[in-house]
């Protein structure tokens, strides 16, 4: 277990940095298509800025880097089934992604990462002891 508790904040951080990257472009290239199909995405990303994205993505890689060092240091069951929990929650918002992707049938900023990356999460669960 030791060995795969840095795999979450390697690959959260690897997944979020194409979304945030992409996802302004994606939502400027997007627009009329956003507004016919899916008014209420742009509805919420009205006032969207890379810089408030970008704050937000720290923030949740602080928590899971810090689920990631408990687990670690402490060896203990409860921050074990925490940093689980955290690693559990990260791979379906890959899922989450690629739903979406197949439901608009075009890519968007952070499929290519989320295949990936919920492969090899995919196959650490499966191994995973508990």
């Amino acid at each position: 277990m030791e060995t795969y508790i840095w795999l979450f904040p390697l690959i959260f951080i690897f997944h979020d940095m194409e979304e945030i990257i992409g996802l302004r472009l994606f939502l400027q290239r997007n627009e009329e298509m956003l507004s016919k199909r899916y008014p209420f995405i742009l509805k919420t990303y009205h006032d969207f800025s890379t810089e408030g994205f970008a704050l937000a993505v720290l923030e949740e890689f602080i928590v899971c880097t810090v689920f990631s060092i408990m687990a670690f240091y402490t060896n203990t069951e409860f921050f074990k089934l925490l940093w689980l929990g955290g690693f559990i929650a990260c791979t379906l918002h890959f899922v989450i992604h690629i739903v979406q992707a197949v439901i608009i049938r075009q890519y968007i900023p952070a499929l290519i990462t989320s295949i990936l990356c919920l492969s090899v999460s995919g196959l650490f669960q499966h191994a995973f002891p508990y």
